[in-house]
């Protein structure tokens, strides 16, 4: 081995032996290097008598149960949700993930799964408070739970209501929407 030594500091170059280094004294290196060739010429000799022969057939690997997963769930497109004052942009944002749900075919659970995947910002921290709520009560963390914390967050019964006010009393002309109907 060389050491180096460039500019202040560093030692100057000499050649050291194997066996000389550091760490390295006494090594027999004549017999590792023939023992690695021999281990190189097995190896050699048991590939020549595979070669003659039908290779070994493939272990089985255990595969995951066949399934919706992340990819599927995400070539999807899902949008994310960020929480807000908006409760259409939270209705939407529920329909959308419905629609994904109802394409990859994922059970409840899942659901919820991939849904808060998609959750950001304040929406993610009500999710992990109510995420942290649902284990302390006992309520599976099921679409059907999920999906009515959420409303009761985003889309409240009093805005529900509101909104059906304001649609039953919305004028087409001079109908209302049932007389229009």
């Amino acid at each position: 081995m060389a050491e180096q030594r460039r500019g202040p500091g560093r030692p100057r170059t000499r050649n050291v032996e194997p066996e000389q280094a550091a760490g390295n004294a006494g090594v027999p290196w004549q017999q590792i290097i023939q023992q690695m060739q021999q281990q190189n010429q097995m190896m050699m000799q048991m590939m020549q008598g595979m070669q003659g022969q039908q290779p070994p057939a493939p272990v089985p690997v255990p595969q995951a149960p066949a399934g919706p997963d992340f990819r599927a769930f995400f070539r999807m497109d899902p949008p994310e949700f960020a929480g807000g004052l908006d409760p259409v942009v939270a209705h939407d944002w529920l329909a959308s993930m419905e629609r994904i749900f109802q394409a990859i075919q994922c059970n409840e659970e899942e659901k919820v799964i991939f849904a808060t995947q998609k959750m950001k910002g304040p929406a993610l921290r009500w999710w992990n408070t109510a995420s942290t709520y649902f284990t302390t009560q006992e309520i599976p963390k099921d679409w059907h739970h999920f999906k009515a914390a959420f409303l009761e967050k985003y889309f409240p019964n009093s805005v529900r209501t509101q909104r059906e006010r304001e649609f039953q009393n919305f004028k087409q002309g001079n109908l209302s929407v049932s007389e229009y109907a």
